[in-house]
């Protein structure tokens, strides 16, 4: 009507404007609003403060781990709440790269070419490697966040929760550090922008954080079976049932094999993202409701023994409730996604099979593909209303048993400056300098069946070294160094009864009339 009286041809309107602006952002989902500095917590859109923190996964975890780790369930952390722990295999290793890279300060052009094509040999890593049947390099990030809202904040002391569960994080010993918001940003930018700015942790303080994301180029758009951002597809896995029993090396296996050549098959074959959403709630009317429900069936036939068995396990869940043993609600979630397509849908498939080699039963999730990502995010389960209970993907279980759930485990990533890279069992770039002035000795032990490639690893060790400017000397029955040692015009000694050399071993002595005589006293013997 409005075009029949005025025409087609006319002024724009403050309508059409609006309709031409308005849009579905993703960004409004996102949790994240701003960071205090001073008290260390963020402040989120569904009136809930939160802590970050950024940890370094275990390599193995044992019992003594998992019962230090069921303490978060015994703290007295108010309902409502939720902590969830992220383990992301991260494909952007370029710091690693590059100080290997800058560590080889050797001026000779030989050593600088190596270098710049040993780091070029990781960098294509990220993308799969052939020789370890396509598993691809990525850094495991362990991240813990703890999430109260403001209402129960009010009436606790929150630096009192905040410390306690740093302390707790430390005596498992994944070291937590303060995840700050400029770190958040740079790894939500890189999680979801297919090219992130080389300035990727600023931001603008005055802002929301969750605007401060996704950048206007990245179009989000979502499948029955995926979402794609950029030019990735993203997929997700759940977990229908859970094996009768778990443990610390079970979930270990479930991010991949820990045999080495044997388990390059047994590998994810993208990046990966899994979260463990664990919701603290009053569950004890709720598991007597189930008892009671449970108790009132009658079983007949063969479907007895599993009646039986489910009866035994509800008497004994409200018998440990009434104790005062904790129990908790989960959510986990598997994150993979890739540029191609077709890997991406390989890359679920066989994050499905590691878990359901586990004991497992797994499902890949359809249609409600966006709240699951956002669920999946540091703070992003929104437990308001029946938010948890629609997503209907959570299950109730035993502290005890839940610490054993948690993904603190991954690769062993080494240490210290890396003059030295290698690679884990799962992919992990590992860091290594064997004379750190945090090592407690300088000793190092290469055991190997013969032509397994001990003098070659040794080649491999005093390259790097050499090219670092450090002294090299090696003494060792045959010539396995002597290529090396010509290429960078070393001296070669070769100790025969007709070489006619003579070596002083004892060039260190400083005063010979006290230090002689012990010496003579252990040649004698």
């Amino acid at each position: 009507m409005h075009n029949l009286l005025l025409g087609r041809d006319r002024d724009v309107t403050e309508e059409d404007l609006e309709q031409l602006t308005q849009r579905n952002k993703f960004s409004s989902y996102l949790p994240w609003r701003a960071y205090d500095k001073e008290k260390v917590f963020y402040y989120n859109v569904d009136e809930t403060i939160g802590f970050i923190w950024e940890c370094t996964p275990l390599a193995f975890a044992g019992d003594k781990t998992t019962f230090i780790l069921e303490g978060l369930f015994r703290i007295g952390i108010p309902f409502g709440s939720i902590i969830q722990f992220i383990l992301y295999a991260d494909p952007y290793i370029e710091e690693e790269i590059e100080l290997y890279k800058a560590g080889k300060t050797r001026d000779n052009k030989v050593l600088q070419e190596s270098a710049k094509w040993y780091a070029e040999f990781f960098k294509k890593g990220t993308k799969g490697m052939d020789i370890f049947q396509r598993m691809p390099l990525r850094n495991y990030r362990l991240f813990v966040a703890l999430k109260i809202p403001e209402k129960e904040a009010e009436q606790i002391n929150i630096t009192d929760v905040y410390s306690t569960v740093q302390e707790i994080l430390s005596g498992a010993g994944v070291h937590p550090q303060d995840l700050k918001p400029e770190e958040l940003v740079d790894w939500m930018r890189k999680l979801f922008n297919d090219k992130p700015s080389v300035n990727n942790k600023t931001y603008n303080e005055e802002e929301y954080l969750n605007k401060q994301v996704i950048l206007s180029d990245t179009v989000i758009k979502k499948s029955l079976s995926e979402i794609k951002i950029g030019e990735r597809y993203f997929r997700c896995a759940t977990v229908k049932t859970f094996p009768t029993e778990v443990d610390t090396f079970q979930t270990n296996e479930c991010f991949g094999g820990v045999w080495g050549i044997i388990s390059d098959s047994n590998q994810i074959l993208t990046p990966f993202l899994y979260s463990m959403n664990v919701v603290y709630e009053d569950l004890k009317m709720k598991l007597h409701m189930k008892c009671n429900l449970v108790l009132q069936q009658q079983g007949a036939g063969s479907f007895t023994p599993s009646l039986m068995r489910k009866k035994d396990e509800y008497m004994r869940a409200v018998d440990d409730i009434e104790k005062g043993l904790p129990f908790v609600k989960i959510i986990p979630t598997m994150w993979v996604w890739s540029e191609d397509q077709k890997e991406a849908a390989e890359s679920i498939v066989r994050a499905k099979r590691l878990w359901e080699q586990n004991g497992y039963v797994m499902q890949e999730d359809k249609g409600i593909l966006p709240p699951l990502l956002v669920a999946s995010l540091p703070f992003g389960l929104y437990n308001v209303k029946d938010n948890i209970e629609n997503l209907d993907r959570d299950f109730i279980a035993p502290a005890s048993a839940v610490a054993s759930l948690l993904p603190v485990q991954a690769d062993f990533a080494g240490g210290a400056y890396p003059y030295l890279l290698f690679m884990g069992r799962k992919g992990q770039p590992c860091r290594l300098d064997l004379f750190g002035k945090a090592a407690n000795n300088h000793n190092l032990f290469i055991a190997a069946s013969s032509g397994a490639g001990k003098s070659f690893l040794v080649n491999y060790i005093t390259l790097n070294y050499y090219a670092a400017n450090a002294m090299i000397r090696i003494i060792d029955i045959g010539g396995s160094y002597q290529k090396q040692t010509e290429v960078f015009k070393g001296r070669f000694l070769d100790f025969s009864p007709d070489s006619n050399l003579c070596m002083n071993p004892f060039t260190y002595i400083q005063e010979p009339e006290s230090d002689i005589p012990p010496i003579e006293s252990l040649l004698h013997t």
